[in-house]
């Protein structure tokens, strides 16, 4: 599609899991160019698992939730409960393959809470070095999180060009009931 603003909405159906939901969002499309690193969107998760190399999912229905090798479900909501746990799933394009024809990335995971106007960061930034997988998947227990608006930034650097890029996602921890 052409670059520009659009209003995306999404219904999805997970018949084996019994789970129904759908998503509203204004999403800003850039100009896609096909070289350079590039992350896709932040998919915050209620189910995220990987397939063994070459397995087929377990119901054809599942297919539509197919990424590479992991069967990743959207959430329906992005306000979460201190006792669940945050599922996060993207992939990185553009990265140049190694000699041994994989990418080498390190990623950093980098937390945010709203704070007023401001963001702050929450606790010191984590790195995965030398991730050899474009796929990348990552779960966080929020158990102990205080209540409030958060930002989760990812930040990919190519080691073979020196290139980064970064994407970001917001949620919301809310120890009340609603969902």
């Amino acid at each position: 599609i052409p670059p520009g603003r659009y209003l995306l909405t999404a219904s999805f159906q997970d018949t084996r899991e019994r789970i129904m939901g759908a998503v509203r969002d204004v999403i800003d499309v850039p100009p896609f160019d096909p070289s350079g690193l590039r992350i896709s969107s932040l998919i915050l998760s209620t189910k995220l698992d990987k397939l063994e190399a070459g397995a087929a999912p377990a119901v054809q229905a599942d297919a539509p939730f197919m990424f590479g090798n992991y069967r990743v479900v959207p959430r329906t909501s992005q306000i979460f409960k201190p006792a669940e746990t945050l599922k996060v799933f993207c992939e990185v394009y553009g990265a140049g393959a190694g000699m041994d024809g994989r990418v080498h990335l390190d990623v950093t995971y980098q937390f945010y809470i709203q704070d007023g106007g401001s963001w702050l960061p929450v606790g010191a930034p984590f790195t995965l070095q030398d991730e050899t997988d474009a796929a990348q998947a990552w779960a966080v227990p929020l158990t102990g999180w205080p209540a409030g608006r958060y930002r989760l930034e990812l930040l990919a650097t190519d080691r073979l060009s020196g290139l980064t890029v970064l994407r970001g996602a917001l949620f919301e921890v809310d120890p009340g009931t609603r969902r």
